[in-house]
């Protein structure tokens, strides 16, 4: 015997329809995580490299600047992803399936230290060239 969804209840082909969206939202946010770090580093070694000695200074605290709006996104997308993992877990549940989403944040705390700590050499670097003029 199959029962009716109540109204404001999902069907369970709305919930499969549900969880390939927060699966594949997941994927993307989890992409971007690991790539939008290292797309910064090359970018601001690439500044760096091709800058001359006497605008090192500027350079730099631009690569800084970029690098602290680079962190401020970087968290916006792992908020994204755990909530994409919260509701992936909620569907699993609603559809009886074996919980398989996990949210592991400790995977990106590397990647995050590495934006942070580059952009803090990066302005820590321009201030000292600039007092150094």
């Amino acid at each position: 015997m199959t029962h009716d969804p109540l109204p404001n209840e999902p069907s369970p082909e709305s919930l499969r329809a549900q969880l390939i969206e927060l699966n594949n939202r997941s994927r993307a946010y989890t992409a971007q995580l690991w790539q939008l770090p290292l797309a910064y580093l090359a970018a601001a070694g690439l500044v760096v490299a091709g800058t001359k000695e006497s605008g090192l200074p500027v350079a730099l605290l631009s690569v800084g600047l970029a690098g602290l709006l680079v962190l401020w996104h970087l968290l916006a997308i792992d908020d994204g992803r755990r909530r994409s993992v919260k509701h992936l877990q909620r569907v699993e549940g609603e559809l009886h399936l074996t919980q398989t989403a996990e949210d592991r944040p400790g995977y990106f705390l590397p990647l995050h230290l590495m934006v942070f700590f580059a952009t803090l050499a990066a302005i820590g670097t321009a201030v000292v060239l600039w007092c150094k003029k």
